[in-house]
């Protein structure tokens, strides 16, 4: 267990230019942190610039008070796990679980004692004689989790774990992920392109664009208080309208209307999730539109209304149930309005 600190780190992958430039991000002891973002934002770069599958060119890596920098991979004492699993073969979930201990020279029948605890840890003694290929996708899952927890590493990382598991057994191995992490007490970092997957398992939350983490906090205040009009679109806010600040916590509307919120100086633009906005009847109602598109989603319909601000997504219970081209009446409540800058 260790607190990772990326300070200043750049990354390049041909010496000119950098895909990290000025990153800094703070992990602190024992926590589990998702970088979430958008491919080509430079996520996997840095789950390879701290692992050392890439050389940084510029900045610190620190586990606690060591600049791990210049340490080869070999050296860093990190439990990885890869997207594809990357298990041997032609080994057993015993072998291949005790393949790390084997290099670190540990003694045999230490190895066994470490190996068959992490396999009862994990559900999986009673396969530990099974080859890869008759294991299902999860069992292989918890396979490279044990052969990355075995080794006692400063670090795990996580390499988009889950993305080649069906629905139902992502829902299942997330929490597998979490509780051995919290068993074991050791400060993760988990790639993933998957957002329901990162708010549900994380301590906190990065959110890149571009090489740079537009926003760094827990799952909560991303998913209520996203902090610019990238992260806003990103994490579902799916009605994003510009607006123009007026006076202190009033904004005009491209429709001419004003709407209350609260104040954002240069704000440019208000966000509101579709289940937010109050549909009803009342003659105080801010807009109105036709129904266009109505889709069903077990809890909940989600309508595109066309309104004089453009589309707007709204959703309702499935106790209120409306129909294409119905003309709704809807509102905006004030505690309900994202306001951003940027």
């Amino acid at each position: 267990m260790a607190r990772l600190v990326l300070n200043d780190l750049k990354v390049s992958y041909d010496g000119k230019v950098n895909i990290l430039e000025d990153y800094n991000l703070e992990i602190e002891d024992g926590k589990l942190v998702s970088i979430l973002g958008p491919s080509g934002c430079g996520k996997t770069t840095t789950l390879k610039a701290v692992a050392g599958f890439l050389q940084s060119t510029g900045g610190e890596i620190l586990i606690g008070d060591e600049d791990y920098s210049k340490v080869p991979v070999n050296k860093r004492n990190f439990g990885i796990v890869f997207q594809s699993y990357a298990l041997f073969p032609n080994m057993t979930v015993f072998e291949n679980v005790s393949y790390g201990l084997k290099l670190r020279k540990i003694p045999k029948d230490e190895i066994e004692k470490k190996v068959l605890d992490i396999l009862e840890t994990v559900e999986l003694i009673a396969l530990k004689d099974r080859k890869p290929e008759n294991l299902s996708g999860g069992q292989r899952q918890r396979v490279a989790l044990a052969r990355a927890l075995v080794i006692s590493p400063k670090l795990l990382l996580l390499d988009e774990p889950l993305s080649n598991l069906d629905a139902k057994l992502r829902i299942e191995m997330r929490s597998q992920i979490k509780r051995m992490q919290q068993k074991f007490n050791i400060t993760t970092i988990l790639i993933t392109h998957d957002q329901e997957e990162c708010f549900s398992i994380s301590d906190k939350v990065a959110i890149m664009n571009d090489g740079k983490i537009e926003q760094y906090d827990t799952p909560e205040n991303i998913y209520s208080n996203p902090k610019s009009i990238f992260v806003a679109d990103f994490v579902g806010f799916k009605n994003l309208l510009d607006v123009t600040r007026i006076s202190p916590g009033v904004y005009r509307l491209s429709n001419g209307k004003n709407i209350e919120a609260e104040d954002v100086e240069n704000a440019k633009k208000i966000a509101i999730r579709p289940q937010n906005i109050a549909v009803g009847q009342s003659s105080d109602s801010f807009i109105e539109g036709t129904i266009k598109v109505r889709t069903y989603l077990g809890e909940d319909y989600q309508y595109e209304v066309d309104t004089d601000l453009g589309e707007i997504v709204v959703s309702t219970s499935k106790a209120i149930a409306l129909n294409t081209g119905d003309i709704i009446k809807l509102n905006f409540p004030k505690d309900g309005i994202c306001v951003l800058a940027s």
